[in-house]
C-alpha cells in the first residue's frame, strides 16, 4: 500500500465519522456553501429579456380620420399676358356682307321632262338604245314604262348576243289605300360560236340559246302617315325563267305585314310563303 492510497483511506474514515456523528452540523455547512450559487440564480431570473418580431398592423389601433380629404389645388397659377400691339396700316374690311342662307327654290314640274331617250355605239358593232318614260307623280299616283335594246357582234362565225328589256309599273292611290305593280320581260339570246367552221356549218337559229325571264308583282296596303293606328300591306310577286331547251324555273312569293302602332307601344306580323321550282331537262 503506497502513502497516498493510506492517507485518502484515513481521511475518507474520519470524514464518514464527523458526518454520522455531527449531522446537523454537515448539512449547515452543506447549505452555506451553495447560498452563493442560488443568489446568482435568482439574479439571472430577474432580467429583463428583449425579444424584437415583424410589425404586424390592426386595424383596430389605427387612427379614425373624421373629415374628408382635401383634393383642391391652392397652388396659384400665374396667368400670361398677351398685349398684341395694333397695326395702324392694316384697315379692317368693313365690306363683308353677313352671311345668308341658301333657300331652295319650289320646283316647278312643269319644267320636268316625264322621259328620256338615249342611243350609243362601240367597237365589235355595239348598239345601245333605250326610252324611258314616267309620268309625274300626283295625289292620284303615277305610272310609266321602260325599253332597252343591247346588241353587239363579232367576226366570229354566230357570234353575235343581244338582251332586250321591258318593264310597266304604276301606282294608284285611293283615299288611305294605294294599289301598285310592276310587269317586265327579259330576253338574252346567245348562239353558241368557235367551232371549227370547215367541218361544221350551223345556221343561228340552230345554235341559238335564248333565256327568257317573266316576272309580275302586285301590291296592296294602307299609305303610311303620321297618324297612329293599324298600319298593313300585302304583295304577291312572281317569275318564269326559261331557256331554248326544256329547262325552266318558276319562283312565288306572297308576303304581308301588319302592324299596330300607339304612342308607347308598337306591334308588327310578318308574314311571308315562297315557293321554289326547277324543271331540270331530259337527258
Amino acid at each position: 500500500m503506497t502513502l497516498n492510497s493510506f492517507i485518502s483511506k484515513i481521511t475518507h474514515l474520519d470524514m464518514y465519522k464527523i458526518q454520522k456523528k455531527y449531522p446537523l452540523i454537515i448539512g449547515l455547512i452543506t447549505s452555506l456553501l451553495f447560498i452563493p450559487f442560488l443568489l446568482k440564480a435568482q439574479k439571472n431570473l430577474n432580467e429583463q429579456v428583449e425579444v424584437k418580431r415583424d410589425y404586424k398592423p390592426v386595424l383596430g389601433e389605427s387612427l379614425k380620420i373624421r373629415k374628408s380629404p382635401q383634393f383642391g389645388d391652392d397652388k396659384n397659377q400665374s396667368i400670361k399676358q398677351d398685349y398684341p400691339v395694333k397695326d395702324p396700316d392694316v384697315k379692317p374690311d368693313t365690306g363683308i356682307n353677313s352671311i345668308k342662307p341658301y333657300i331652295a327654290q319650289h320646283q316647278d314640274k312643269t319644267n320636268i321632262l316625264p322621259f328620256y331617250i338615249r342611243a350609243a355605239g362601240g367597237n365589235l358593232n355595239a348598239v345601245l338604245a333605250e326610252i324611258y318614260y314616267n309620268s309625274l307623280p300626283n295625289p292620284q299616283g303615277n305610272f310609266g314604262i321602260n325599253i332597252k335594246h343591247l346588241s353587239l357582234s363579232g367576226k366570229l362565225e354566230n357570234e353575235r348576243f343581244s338582251n332586250d328589256q321591258i318593264n310597266f309599273f304604276g301606282r294608284k292611290n285611293d283615299g288611305d289605300h294605294y294599289f301598285s305593280g310592276d310587269l317586265g320581260l327579259n330576253l338574252k339570246s346567245n348562239p353558241f360560236y368557235g367551232y371549227d367552221n370547215s367541218l361544221y356549218h350551223y345556221n343561228a337559229s340552230q345554235v341559238q340559246q335564248q333565256f327568257r325571264k317573266f316576272n309580275l308583282g302586285a301590291e296592296f296596303g294602307k299609305i303610311i302617315d303620321t297618324a297612329q293606328g293599324i298600319q298593313y300591306h300585302a304583295r304577291l310577286s312572281g317569275y318564269y325563267l326559261g331557256d331554248s331547251y326544256s329547262e325552266n324555273e318558276n319562283h312565288i312569293d306572297l308576303s304581308g305585314n301588319l302592324g299596330f302602332n300607339q304612342e308607347k307601344f308598337s306591334f308588327n306580323l310578318l308574314l311571308r310563303n315562297v315557293r321554289y321550282a326547277v324543271c331540270p331537262s331530259q337527258l
